[in-house]
């Protein structure tokens, strides 16, 4: 098996999804994206992002607390196990007092993410 690296999913502003890792790229997410996170081996995992103003999904309160990017991981194929480790952790965003979330997501040299499409729905 390749030898891991991490890549890094995160929201930015309140409409990109930012990629960091050995992949280096940033897709459109005003009112939310799926990427496809694929490694070479076949395996696949969807990240989705959405900028949310949802306080009560949240279980926040107070009506003075900003929105939020809520991150999600979607297993693709039930039979195609994602064997690398995919973590959430708090990104820390210079521009704000805030903790962003992040997934970090463990895979290959060679893992690709690109935007999710009706294709990939099959």
């Amino acid at each position: 098996m390749p030898e891991p690296t991490a890549l890094i999913l995160y929201g930015a502003s309140d409409d990109l999804l930012e990629v960091e890792g050995h992949v280096e790229d940033e897709f459109a997410a005003y009112g939310g994206c799926t990427v496809v996170v694929e490694a070479p081996t076949g395996e696949r995992v969807w990240i989705r992002a959405v900028f949310d103003d949802d306080q009560d999904l949240r279980g926040i309160n107070s009506a003075e607390s900003e929105s939020e990017w809520v991150l999600s991981v979607l297993h693709t194929d039930v039979l195609t196990v994602w064997p690398w480790p995919i973590r959430f952790i708090a990104r820390h965003d210079e521009r704000h007092d805030l903790d962003d979330p992040a997934v970090v997501i463990e895979c290959p040299v060679g893992t690709t993410v690109r935007e999710w499409t009706e294709d990939d729905r099959a």
